[in-house]
């Protein structure tokens, strides 16, 4: 994450990472924790660096009691992303320069039970990704 927080700051983008001291992600693999994470931030990043007031914003924490992990990465954009049925379409000029793309992360996501859930409100992009957590697979 320091890369992509370094990587915003040389783009004037203002980046802010919170994270709970409780965040549990052992049941995540670091593959995929990786991926998730660091598409989400290039993405967002992408689309900030497009704006002279740009935010990237990233936030990992539990809720209820632990039993939900929750990570919230949201950014200002410029160019309204494009959606069709079948996800998100890459706006980048030279489509085989971009990441693994949204649909994979859900996919990704979605081996874990998880939920991605996208909103686009006043020009934030704000994705959303919760994971249940059982008490069972948590370390005591």
């Amino acid at each position: 994450m320091l890369e992509r927080q370094a990587k915003a700051e040389e783009l004037g983008i203002k980046f802010k990472a919170k994270l709970s001291a409780d965040l549990y992600t052992d049941l995540i693999g670091d593959i995929d924790l990786i991926s998730i994470i660091g598409n989400l931030l290039d993405n967002a990043i992408d689309a900030a660096k497009q704006r002279k007031d740009g935010f990237v914003n990233i936030a990992m924490f539990m809720a209820n009691e632990g039993y939900f992990m929750i990570w919230e990465v949201s950014n200002n954009f410029a160019v309204l992303p494009i959606y069709d049925k079948k996800g998100f379409i890459t706006s980048k000029r030279n489509k085989n320069e971009h990441g693994i793309g949204i649909h994979t992360v859900e996919k990704v996501v979605k081996s874990y039970d998880g939920k991605l859930n996208i909103d686009i409100i006043d020009q934030k992009f704000i994705a959303t990704i919760i994971f249940q957590i059982t008490k069972s697979s948590q370390i005591v």
